[in-house]
């Protein structure tokens, strides 16, 4: 909630810092309020081995790199999401529509993280009714429509 408060009201500001500094704020007051109020579940354990091989950020590759399919996984799974970190979106969507601006970046990722956030009241029904290659599939041409609809939207309202 916190996060998709920030967001609404980052269109708000006019010099970034202050966003930032909001966002930053709204954070911090969640994460003191999930330490006030949430106790440790995960039961305590021995001594923890440490090695340098745990401190490598690029531990998980290896993962990756035990099957030709998982390599292949990964690979196409970094590809589609790379538009959305470069922020290739709002570039085009500035280009096509000259009045697509702060607030409408802010009003599409608020609607973002609200369905990601409703999405966890749903993922479990869905793959039990549908099972997990079906569930998959239909999450693929759902993010295929929205990207769709994204690059092909006639007017700015439609995004």
């Amino acid at each position: 909630p916190a996060l998709i408060f920030g967001t609404s009201i980052g269109s708000r500001f006019k010099r970034p810092r202050r966003v930032f500094l909001a966002c930053s704020l709204l954070q911090l007051v969640a994460a003191c309020g999930v330490l006030a109020t949430v106790r440790e579940t995960i039961p305590q354990r021995g001594q923890m081995k440490w090695s340098l091989e745990l401190l490598n950020p690029l531990s998980f590759l290896r993962v990756y790199r035990s099957s030709r399919g998982l390599t292949a996984l990964g690979m196409l799974v970094t590809l589609k999401e790379l538009p959305m970190y470069l922020g290739i979106d709002a570039v085009y969507q500035r280009q096509r529509f000259p009045s697509w601006g702060a607030a409408q970046e802010a009003r599409q990722m608020v609607v973002a993280q609200v369905c990601g956030f409703l999405s966890t009241f749903f993922t479990q029904r869905v793959l039990r009714r549908l099972g997990e290659q079906s569930a998959a599939t239909a999450q693929a041409r759902c993010d295929a429509a929205a990207q769709l609809a994204s690059a092909f939207a006639p007017r700015m309202e439609l995004l």
